[in-house]
């Protein structure tokens, strides 16, 4: 899964830009740092009047969203909502904003239908290899019993999540059960600021965080946005592009074995982990992209498909989402599987 707080996923980049200048023009767009990445907001023909709120109102507004959802998912942040539910040792019932209710739901989920090889509860394993916000050095491979251990704290059908009286609340049948949402995280506020964006009466933009995407309608070429995908490799540089989408009213979200890794007695060990073995993936597959309607499933869709490597494509054929999964064959040779409708522009 994902460690969230990390930039070197930027995995996607905008092959446009603009050039007029951001108080004076409908044609701009907005960047900043959120929780431990870059976010890019693009947007052009923006209606002159909308219903009480300019660009700099709206964007004081996306700030503060980003703040807010930076203050409940962050894993390194002490003092995040999650950090303390996860240092929280009861079995009983724990109220809980309707946010991470809601993130944490849709993960129960997409730990369901995989099969439990993405798993929400994961987070004893992350900090296990030296993946998350507690992070440490590795000296020497996990044993199979430090594995079985931190395996004893995880399983996400020992979590229930119920609503009360429009309250929310979470309990965990294990009390040193925790929650890791760094892979689904980036993505729902990708969601959530669309959604302020729309409610705004802008419907021509594009919203990043970290590599994950959400469009609505065209560019200012009048025509679907273009997305790059970066070359799934370990040496490749950042606008290295590996493949071109063209995008409109959908999101993309891409996960990679390629970057977060550690190497040792000539292993790679890569970030993703496998909830049911417990080790990293070790497979053909090293990139698996992913397009939904929204962000944040299409986010933790591709973490899972990337663990389950060749077989993702059943899962994806029956959910009938779009993918690309991109595997490494003995010559260093990239093969990409597509689904019929991957929006492809042009391949370079």
């Amino acid at each position: 899964m994902y460690c969230y707080g990390r930039n070197i996923y930027f995995i996607l980049f905008f092959l446009f830009n603009f050039s007029c200048s951001f108080f004076n023009s409908i044609e701009g767009e907005f960047k900043g740092q959120t929780m431990g990445t870059y976010y890019h907001v693009k947007w052009h023909n923006v209606p002159q009047k909308k219903s009480g709120k300019d660009k700099k109102s709206l964007i004081a507004e996306i700030e503060n969203k980003l703040k807010k959802i930076n203050k409940i998912f962050s894993t390194y942040d002490l003092n995040s909502e999650l950090s303390l539910l996860n240092k929280n040792l009861t079995t009983e019932d724990v109220e809980i904003s309707k946010e991470l209710y809601v993130v944490i739901d849709k993960s129960i989920y997409v730990s369901k239908i995989s099969n439990g090889v993405y798993d929400v509860t994961i987070n004893p394993l992350i900090n296990l290899w030296g993946f998350g916000g507690k992070e440490k050095k590795i000296i020497s491979i996990p044993s199979k019993i430090e594995i079985s251990e931190a395996k004893e704290n995880m399983g996400y059908d020992k979590i229930k999540l119920t609503k009360k009286n429009n309250k929310y609340y979470i309990r965990k049948e294990n009390k040193n059960i925790e929650v890791d949402l760094s892979s689904i995280a980036k993505g729902y506020a990708v969601d959530k600021i669309a959604e302020l964006i729309e409610n705004a009466g802008w419907f021509n933009y594009l919203v990043e965080i970290g590599g994950e995407i959400k469009t609505k309608g065209v560019s200012n070429s009048q025509k679907p946005w273009k997305i790059g995908i970066n070359l799934p490799k370990d040496d490749a540089k950042i606008n290295d592009v590996f493949q071109v989408l063209e995008l409109s009213d959908k999101s993309l979200a891409t996960s990679g074995t390629y970057r977060n890794y550690f190497k040792m007695e000539n292993q790679k060990y890569s970030h993703i982990l496998n909830a049911k073995t417990g080790f990293p993936v070790i497979h053909k597959v090293v990139s698996v992209s992913i397009i939904a309607d929204s962000c944040d499933f299409a986010d933790a869709l591709a973490t899972a498909g990337l663990i389950l490597g060749e077989k993702s494509k059943n899962l994806f054929n029956e959910l009938k989402v779009d993918f690309l999964i991109v595997e490494i064959n003995e010559k260093e040779e990239l093969i990409k599987t597509m689904s019929p409708n991957w929006p492809v522009a042009n391949d370079p």
